[in-house]
């Protein structure tokens, strides 16, 4: 591949601390730029938009946060705007496009990069059964409307689609496809170094703290736990659609204020110590919840990266490489998963030195996101 071409990012990027994805997508950007694309991208903030290209930052418009519903909906009509401004002044070679809501816009921009025979790698994050009906609100039923009809007429504009999760697609609207696993940057994780507190057991539940990740059913594998076995659970992560409510009843009516502990979001050094202290991560427990049995989640990546044994209750195909001492199968539904189970797994691992090195090390060697991305300008390559 030729250093000189340039590869457009198009994602949905905030300049500021607590942005979930960054890591992920400053991985993926790392990844462009290690298989030899100069990488652009738009970020933006409170007031602006911004072309970042290297260390070089450029205002490219405004942005609008005193709309309703900006940031998750109407934020995008304003990157396809940045991105159509970029369009005209850079030469692109190829647009790598996170997909998101789709306006009248979204078609105007694919069609400008078609024009200027700039090819279009489209990413659909979580290939799987639309959200049910039921499960909208008003305004996100009647956006969805609104979409669909620009669907339709933006898929088959892409070069190629790419699909990080279910599905094993050759082509996707007669277009070419190909599947990938979520990455990681190994740089942007450091192997743990674990405390092993001998008096206790400690479990990490690291997420967005959504229903579907079913850490209900832990607090109540917890509640019904009889052993004299100290155990701790350190919820990391804000709530993110209003389940940490009913969460934290379940703890409070099973008298468990001081074994399940709510810490919201950690970063930096304080997430390093978390994971120094814990014994054992807990992967999503509810995914049946969604309709989903395979599943591709970076908290697992991040799990492996960092050296800590997991629990995990759906297949991810990360998991056919992995060593099975290293990690813990539970059931995929609405059971109370056996807390002696996950138990006396953390603490045959807790004694295992070697755990932490055989993860990190696995992690390296499969799991990165220059060996995913890898795959797709291979597949890029070839369809051309």
């Amino acid at each position: 591949m030729k250093s000189e071409k340039r590869l457009l990012y198009v994602v949905r990027y905030p300049l500021y601390a607590g942005f979930h994805l960054k890591q992920k997508f400053d991985g993926q950007i790392k990844a462009f730029n290690q298989l030899g694309y100069q990488t652009l991208f738009i970020a933006f903030d409170k007031k602006h938009f911004y072309l970042l290209d290297g260390e070089k930052k450029t205002v490219i418009g405004n942005t609008h946060f005193i709309l309703p519903n900006y940031y998750h909906t109407f934020i995008y009509t304003d990157i396809y705007k940045a991105v159509i401004k970029v369009a005209r002044k850079v030469d692109i070679d190829i647009v790598y496009y996170r997909e998101a809501p789709i306006f009248a816009r979204t078609l105007f921009m694919m069609q400008l990069f078609r024009k200027q025979n700039c090819r279009i790698i489209q990413e659909i994050p979580t290939y799987t059964r639309d959200i049910k009906e039921n499960e909208l609100s008003f305004f996100r039923k009647i956006f969805k409307l609104y979409s669909n009809i620009w669907a339709k007429r933006v898929k088959t504009l892409p070069s190629l689609y790419v699909f990080i999760g279910d599905g094993n697609l050759n082509t996707f609207c007669g277009v070419p496809a190909v599947r990938i696993e979520n990455g990681i940057d190994p740089d942007l994780m450091p192997t743990r170094e674990p405390i092993n507190d001998k008096e206790s057991i400690h479990i990490l539940a690291l997420s967005s703290m959504s229903y579907w990740h079913g850490y209900d059913r832990l607090i109540k594998s917890l509640a019904e736990y009889t052993s004299d076995k100290k155990v701790i659970i350190h919820m990391v992560g804000n709530d993110d659609g209003g389940c940490m409510a009913d969460w934290k009843r379940i703890v409070k009516n099973h008298g468990l204020e001081n074994k399940v502990i709510f810490h919201g979001a950690l970063y930096g050094r304080e997430l390093d110590d978390m994971f120094n202290l814990c014994d054992i991560g807990i992967n999503s427990m509810g995914m049946y919840r969604k309709g989903f049995e395979y599943t591709s989640e970076l908290k697992n990546r991040e799990y492996i990266s960092r050296g800590l044994p997991f629990v995990s209750s759906v297949y991810d195909v990360v998991l056919d490489g992995l060593d099975k001492d290293l990690w813990y199968e539970i059931s995929n539904d609405d059971s109370i998963p056996s807390m002696d189970g996950i138990i006396e797994f953390a603490l045959r691992v807790k004694q295992n030195d070697t755990c932490k090195d055989r993860l990190h090390e696995y992690a390296v060697k499969n799991m990165t996101w220059k060996v995913q991305y890898k795959k797709v300008f291979d597949c890029l390559e070839g369809v051309i």
